[in-house]
């Protein structure tokens, strides 16, 4: 049996967003091969997930997995679950990662190049960490990758300053453990 820190859909004014067709969705199976081409024109190889491993990671709680949709198209997609503070799982890891901790970890975000410098991302994490689901967790925890550190400071988000700091080689040179507190 998984078990998760289960959460619900985020407020309705962050799903209903209509705003250029915008929409802020659960991911549905029928999504995969979209979300696929997005990860794929956003990211160079080396940071590239397989399906499986994306997958592992949406079945850990499937609450806080979304895509973003503008007008009938998947443009982005952000996988979350719960994880321990201070760890991240390894990119393509597709091992059952079920467990319950009071850290939400922002795995992937990720928007298709189309949709970026809009404020879409913003607009979309401002409304992840201000809806009432979060009040389950005391912390959430992003991997910056491809020069997004700046992106999720505005956010609060900081240095991880803990002697057992994640191992963040599967995510390249410059990846860096954020963390935020949300009590």
């Amino acid at each position: 049996m998984t078990h998760y820190a289960k959460l619900t859909s985020p407020d309705s004014q962050m799903s209903e967003q209509s705003a250029a067709g915008l929409a802020f969705r659960k991911l549905q199976g029928r999504d995969w091969p979209r979300i696929m081409q997005v990860q794929q024109l956003t990211y160079p190889d080396a940071l590239l997930e397989s399906q499986p491993a994306l997958q592992a990671k949406q079945a850990v709680s499937p609450d806080t997995c979304f895509v973003v949709d503008v007008q009938g198209q998947v443009e982005g997609y952000l996988l979350a679950l719960p994880y321990q503070l201070g760890k991240s799982p390894s990119l393509n890891d597709d091992r059952d990662m079920a467990a319950i901790f009071d850290n939400l970890h922002i795995h992937d975000f990720c928007l298709s190049p189309a949709c970026r410098g809009q404020g879409m991302g913003r607009r979309i994490i401002q409304g992840l960490l201000s809806s009432p689901v979060l009040n389950r967790f005391r912390t959430a925890s992003v991997v910056s990758v491809m020069n997004s550190r700046y992106f999720w400071e505005s956010f609060g988000f900081s240095d991880y300053c803990n002697p057992c700091t994640p191992n963040l080689s599967s995510y390249g040179q410059e990846a860096s453990y954020l963390s935020l507190d949300l009590s």
